[in-house]
């Protein structure tokens, strides 16, 4: 089985990484672990906020598939 744990963002802070490390050792017996760090959708003061968050949703179904 693979397990991926998805994150939205391109520079996570050392806590995502510590958590991540902490889900694998926990975590031991599966075959696959990894983490995925997708891009955040592109957000300005005069964007829509529903389109970056879609574009997230399409990107984490993609990895999902």
């Amino acid at each position: 089985m693979r397990w991926r744990v998805i994150a939205v963002g391109t520079r996570l802070g050392g806590w995502a990484e510590a958590a991540f490390n902490d889900y694998a050792r926990r975590l031991r017996g599966a075959e696959k672990l990894e983490l995925c760090e997708i891009p955040p959708g592109r957000r300005s003061a005069r964007a829509d906020p529903a389109r970056a968050i879609a574009t997230e949703s399409q990107r984490i179904v993609a990895l999902l598939e």
